[in-house]
């Protein structure tokens, strides 16, 4: 019961992540980019569609990986709105993310690293499999730095209406991270960073 709110979650950020940052990667694998740069489109509504088709695969991973812990575990749903929020925000950050990332990766290693050396792990440390009050002040601390932390302990209390930790906090922190990584995707994305010659 307390574990598949956190690997509902983390799904819903890594599939975030690498929707659109896989979108970008393969559009410049096969030149296909071109007709998204053609488009009679502002920078603006390409980074918004983009952003928003993570956020939908995001919810749709959650209501189907939902169902399925609904007939594995009891899970009972405390706050539908923590739910929508957290899933919302967490995947739009990610999918800020993951173009950001699309955008300056110029092979699938670059993509991978970026997975494996940041998203994974921030996603494993944040409370997924553990709540951080067993964890040393000094890495309680940390942790509270860590915007997939505040992802996953919000999703989790949708469930369990219960957080580690503060869930204001949490939804300001995610809003304004939100709009700092989705306007710096805008930023590079306006500018053709690593895609106009």
């Amino acid at each position: 019961t307390f574990l598949a709110p956190g690997l509902i979650s983390m799904s819903i950020i890594q599939q975030g992540f690498s929707h659109s940052s896989s979108s970008f990667m393969i559009g410049k694998m096969q030149n296909t980019l071109i007709d998204i740069l053609q488009a009679p489109l502002t920078a603006g509504e390409v980074v918004f569609a983009i952003t928003f088709a993570a956020v939908s695969r995001s919810i749709v991973i959650a209501f189907v990986s939902i169902v399925t812990f609904y007939f594995i575990v009891d899970l009972n749903i405390h706050s539908f709105f923590h739910i929508f929020m957290f899933t919302f925000l967490g995947s739009f950050i990610l999918g800020s993310l993951g173009i950001i990332v699309g955008l300056w990766a110029e092979k699938f290693d670059h993509m991978a690293s970026a997975t494996n050396f940041i998203i994974t792990p921030l996603s494993f440390l944040s409370g997924t499999f553990y709540t951080i009050d067993r964890l040393p002040i000094f890495l309680r601390n940390i942790s509270e730095f860590n915007p997939f932390f505040y992802m996953i302990d919000g999703f989790r209390y949708g469930f369990l209406g219960v957080s580690d930790g503060d869930l204001n906090f949490g939804l300001t922190y995610l809003i304004i991270l939100s709009f700092l990584t989705w306007f710096g995707a805008y930023i590079l994305y306006k500018k053709g960073y690593k895609i106009k010659s």
